[in-house]
């Protein structure tokens, strides 16, 4: 039996799993790996099983979401199957063993994203770092660069909150949630000689490839007009290459002395958002404006087949309650949070602008702020 307890705020259980799910869930969770079960916090409970039958007519949502009397189903692409049951303050999901692992990792942290606001904190889509003992966020929309300037605050020695999450609270706190580092293409781009040495061969050749693939698309570019067949087909193909460019790499492969920060108040949060040119812009943005931008990229981010929450409501609309509960909670907890913090700003920068320029003009804002 394993146990997960993130910051006292919610607790995730898992049972009979094989040591490969172990594995998993250990390299993704290990900072919050703990020995005894702690019952006063909001539960999920994972159940690894041999096979899972079904109680009563089974009726579907599309072609892989059965439901029966009881609980709601996922099948993967190997017709392996997880179940799971939401009530107020614990889930139960049961998993046959052979299900994908990454399938059910996902669908276990979308159930911690729905269940922690029980506890009145969420999960935040957006990097975050502890700069000078002042607690740093950026929340942004995927692919803004947040990662990027992580980064830079982390070869300055800067202590580590997360990179895709971080946990926060409706008093202003912020808790780390340090899983390893979700890189894309991007990052490797700007950091090739730092980053592509700690990834895996897999993930080198994807990359030589994807560069090969954009010499051959700059060719095409100069020869044949952007509605061309040619054209399209060589872009389907090298937006799938691009999306294959990804890895997860522990922080301290990558930052061997890297700290992790401590829980502590928010000071400041810093929206990232990416424009034409060198523009760079810091103005303050009202926490309820933020916190209804930040609950809709939240809602979109969560991956497609594991946010079942809807499909979840059609198929026992008795429990329509309990759901919107956890789905309305987001907002509260994010703009009660944000109205408790120092500083909330948004940032516009140019993507002229390199992660090296955006860091030195933060750093330089923060330190005038707290001067």
């Amino acid at each position: 039996m394993l146990y997960f307890n993130i910051h006292d705020k919610i607790l995730l259980a898992l049972r009979g799993a094989d040591q490969s799910y172990e594995d998993y869930f250990k390299k993704r969770l290990g900072y919050f790996l703990i020995k005894d079960k702690i019952t006063t916090i909001p539960t999920i409970t994972v159940n690894f099983v041999n096979a899972i039958r079904y109680k009563g007519r089974i009726k579907y949502i599309g072609n892989n979401m059965p439901y029966d009397s009881s609980y709601f189903y996922y099948t993967d692409k190997g017709g392996y199957k997880l179940g799971f049951d939401i009530k107020s303050n614990r889930i139960a999901i049961t998993c046959q063993r052979g299900i994908n692992r990454l399938d059910c990792f996902y669908i276990v942290e979308n159930m911690l994203r729905d269940l922690i606001t029980k506890s009145g904190a969420v999960f935040l889509h957006a990097s975050g770092v502890t700069y000078k003992n002042a607690a740093v966020i950026f929340p942004a929309w995927g692919g803004t660069g947040k990662t990027n300037i992580l980064i830079q605050f982390l070869f300055a020695d800067a202590s580590f909150l997360g990179d895709d999450m971080v946990v926060i609270d409706k008093d202003g706190n912020v808790y780390p949630y340090p899983k390893p580092l979700n890189l894309l293409y991007y990052n490797f781009d700007e950091y090739k000689d730092f980053l592509l040495d700690k990834a895996s061969l897999k993930t080198k050749i994807i990359y030589r490839h994807l560069n090969a693939m954009r010499k051959i698309d700059s060719v095409l570019q100069k020869r044949l007009k952007n509605d061309n067949l040619l054209i399209k087909i060589d872009r389907f193909f090298l937006k799938r290459v691009a999306d294959r460019c990804n890895e997860h790499i522990e922080l301290n492969e990558i930052f061997p002395d890297a700290k992790i920060a401590r829980s502590t108040h928010l000071q400041f949060v810093l929206f990232l958002t990416r424009t034409a040119g060198k523009v760079f812009i810091i103005k303050k943005i009202k926490p309820d404006l933020l916190a209804k931008k930040m609950t809709i990229c939240s809602k979109w981010e969560r991956d497609y087949l594991s946010d079942l929450s809807l499909p979840y409501l059609f198929a026992y609309p008795e429990k329509e309650r309990i759901i919107r509960e956890m789905m309305g909670g987001e907002r509260e907890i994010i703009k009660d949070c944000f109205g408790k913090v120092k500083g909330v700003y948004s940032v516009e920068a140019g993507l002229d602008l390199s992660p090296v320029d955006i860091y030195f003009k933060l750093t330089r804002f923060i330190d005038k702020v707290n001067s």
